[in-house]
């Protein structure tokens, strides 16, 4: 799923750190992140999951296109 923000917010978005090369990206939690108006994200990539429970569809966001 692709959404457009229709207004500067904040969210919580998934972020990892990575230890060592053979160990690769670790899961740290999530974190307020910016996304601006008119932006684009896929809210359900693995490693950098945005929630947008907070946010309210057709005013904060819009779904732009589904898998």
């Amino acid at each position: 799923m692709i959404i457009r923000f229709l207004r500067n917010c904040e969210a919580p978005q998934q972020w990892t750190q990575v230890y060592c090369e053979c160990c690769g990206p670790e899961q740290m939690g999530y974190q307020k992140e910016f996304f601006s108006a008119g932006q684009e994200e896929d809210p359900e990539v693995y490693d950098y999951k945005i929630d947008i429970s907070g946010l309210t569809y057709k005013v904060d966001y819009e779904i732009i296109a589904y898998p």
